[in-house]
């Protein structure tokens, strides 16, 4: 028997458990490390676009403050204007009435002011030290808000503080509406923190003689920024455009430089992209918190603010956190369940596996007595079970063979020393019958060479069948090229049906490309919208001003008849805009439907050439088997060939010994009577010789 030799390498428990367990837990947390990567990515999107439109809505409510203040600044500038060149010289009082009325009708500002350089009516000297005059007579009138919210008028004289020039200063010399840093300033004794904005009046020789001012108090921007909640603790904060804070939870910060660094880099060079997502710690808390920002100022102002938009970080991903944890839970569970599955597979496996190891050593080792394991499952190790007792009853049975062939051998000697005197006796006996055999054979070799004659009949019959052969050989050579002509057809017709599922793939992104494109369209087609609306605010806005300025045309009576034309004219022309502005969003509408219109045939486009795709690799595929078959016919057909190529030489060689068969037929039958005599004697002798043998 064969040694074999053994090997290690731990039980059968071993290599069943450690790769499943292994591929299980890296299946496993491949699986909870892409899902919270996944999350990750979708919440921080969620919170971009998020962030992205709460900025962006907040920016416009603020907006609309800041512009509501540019809008009167600039009516208040061409109201003055206008009175500069009235007949009867520039009404002080007037002006301070408009004032007052500006005021009252918008109650978020703190104060609208109109202030001139010395001597630019002619009237200093006679309103000095009155209320329409400081004490040079200069005009410098401020319409604010008395200690029970009254508007009241007072002159606020020039005192050299450095805001003046950001807001009387700078407006007069750059000639152009300026808004203001924030500044602290005193408004009837109370240090005020605001901003202005101030617009340049501008007189008749298109000089700038002085400015018309609207005050807004950062205690309504910080109102309007602390009713602002993002997710639980997020808030929002307006920095302007030199960096200061201009509303901000903790109120101690408003007024000062943006910090840190970072932080102020974000707000003086905003990205170019709207709605990105910036990472950086709470200026305040330090918690790190993601920050989105929107710009907003008004038109034709250079200053423009930002509003930044925080959140903690940890709010936005307190889902994905969360999610991650009972991910994390429900893996080490299910990691437990499938780990005890396994166990208890690795023991249903490995007992049996073990008692039918122990069976084979038993029946390597001989011991056939030995009993074999009842193995009921799995299939497979049953199969081996059996196969066993299989093996068990074979080795029994070669044991009972091999006694049984000793004995055999036994009486085989005995018999073949028997058998040996016989064969001598048989031997003497047929020396002489051999003798006549001998003769007998030249005989029938003489006789064989008449058999010709016989045969002749046998060999035309050969010709013709070999001559029906060749026929058959040529033809089926012909069916075998027309079958390798065919198999190249096949394969032409394959490559056109690869280069159509081809073709059909291109157009399937083709038309994907067209509906992006389309859809750019509509997108562009509602920033255009936006764009028309904001024109017909603008028209709206100039049709008030005009409104405005046909009353003040009527208060100055015949000599405002002029200005009251303009007035009627900027009036019309803001009619016309607005219908203009209609008549374009009508048009973008149908643009957009047209556009859905076209995205919608495209998708059906795009279904259409992928079905078609798929029909053109459903007939490939076919074309593919059916170019198989016919080259298994070609084969098959030239096999057919080369065989009926054999035949023919086969009764060709058949035709020849037909021939020579009939030279010898004759003579055969002769020498076969003499045969018959002699085999008479040699078949008594035989029988002699065969009742000797059974008697032994």
């Amino acid at each position: 028997m064969t040694e074999v030799k053994k090997r290690g390498g731990g039980s059968i428990r071993r290599h069943i458990l450690l790769p499943f367990l292994a591929v299980m837990a890296a299946g496993q947390g491949l699986v909870i490390w892409y899902a919270s990567v996944s999350q990750e990515e979708a919440a921080r999107n969620r919170a971009a676009e998020y962030l992205s439109s709460r900025a962006a809505q907040e920016a416009e409510t603020m907006d609309d403050l800041i512009v509501r203040a540019a809008a009167l600044s600039r009516a208040g500038a061409q109201t003055a204007a206008a009175l500069l060149q009235a007949s009867g010289g520039f009404d002080r009082a007037l002006n301070g009435e408009i004032l007052r009325r500006n005021l009252t009708d918008n109650p978020a500002f703190i104060g609208v002011y109109t202030g001139f350089e010395p001597a630019f009516d002619g009237q200093d000297a006679r309103y000095a030290g009155t209320e329409l005059g400081d004490a040079d007579g200069r005009y410098l009138l401020y319409a604010t808000r008395d200690a029970v919210r009254e508007p009241t008028l007072t002159i606020l004289p020039m005192t050299g503080d450095p805001s003046e020039e950001s807001w009387y200063g700078q407006p007069m010399q750059e000639r152009r509406t300026v808004l203001t840093p924030p500044y602290l300033y005193e408004v009837l004794g109370i240090p005020t923190l605001m901003v202005t904005v101030a617009t340049p009046v501008i007189n008749r020789i298109m000089v700038a003689v002085g400015v018309s001012t609207v005050d807004i108090p950062l205690t309504s921007i910080q109102k309007q920024a602390a009713a602002v909640r993002l997710y639980d603790s997020g808030y929002v904060a307006v920095v302007s455009h030199d960096g200061q804070w201009v509303a901000f939870p903790d109120e101690k910060l408003i007024g000062k430089v943006v910090e840190p660094q970072a932080l102020r880099d974000l707000v003086l060079h905003p990205p170019g992209s709207r709605g990105a997502l910036h990472r950086m710690p709470d200026p305040v808390t330090g918690v790190p918190s993601l920050i989105s920002t929107a710009t907003f100022g008004i038109e034709g102002v250079e200053e423009r603010w930002t509003l930044l938009a925080f959140v903690p970080e940890a709010e936005v991903m307190a889902a994905v956190t969360e999610a991650s944890r009972t991910m994390l839970g429900v893996g080490l569970l299910a990691s437990l369940v499938a780990a005890g599955l396994a166990v208890l597979v690795a023991q249903r496996i490995s007992r049996p596996v073990s008692r039918l190891t122990g069976a084979m050593r038993d029946l390597a080792d001989g011991r056939l007595a030995a009993p074999l394991p009842e193995i009921t499952s799995p299939q497979e190790l049953v199969v081996m079970a059996e196969a066993m007792a299989v093996f068990r009853t074979n080795m029994e049975r070669n044991r009972v063979l091999e006694a049984e062939r000793e004995t055999a051998v036994q009486e085989q000697v005995q018999r073949a020393q028997a058998m040996q005197g016989l064969t001598d006796g048989f031997r003497a006996g047929v020396a002489d019958l051999l003798g006549s055999v001998e003769e007998t054979v030249q005989l029938l070799d003489r006789t064989a060479r008449g058999m010709t004659v016989i045969a002749a009949s046998a060999s035309g019959q050969a010709r013709l069948v070999s001559g029906a052969a060749g026929v058959s050989c040529s033809t089926v050579s012909q069916v075998a090229a027309a079958a390798e002509q065919l198999t190249a057809s096949i394969q032409e017709i394959g490559g056109h049906v690869e280069e159509s599922a081809r073709i059909s793939a291109q157009a399937v992104s083709a038309s994907g490309d067209s509906v992006m494109l389309i859809r750019s369209l509509a997108g562009f087609a509602s920033q255009i919208g936006d764009v028309v609306s904001l024109i017909s605010d603008i028209a709206a806005q100039t049709n008030l001003l005009a409104l405005n300025a046909t009353i003040e045309a009527a208060r100055a009576g015949e000599s405002g008849k002029g200005f009251a034309v303009v007035a009627n004219e900027v009036k019309a022309l803001a009619g016309q805009t607005s219908r203009a502005t209609g008549e374009i969003s009508a048009r973008i509408s149908e643009i957009q439907q047209a556009t859905e219109r076209a995205v919608q045939a495209n998708d059906s486009i795009a279904g259409i050439i992928r079905r078609m795709d798929e029909i053109a690799t459903t007939i490939a595929g076919a074309v593919e088997e059916q170019g198989a078959a016919t080259q298994e016919i070609a084969r098959n057909v030239q096999e057919a060939a080369a065989a009926s190529g054999e035949v023919a030489e086969s009764i060709a060689e058949v035709q020849g010994g037909a021939e020579r068969t009939g030279t010898v037929a004759d003579e055969v039958l002769q020498a076969a009577a003499v045969m018959a005599d002699r085999s008479g004697a040699l078949r008594r002798e035989v029988e002699q010789f065969l009742s000797r043998i059974s008697a032994l």
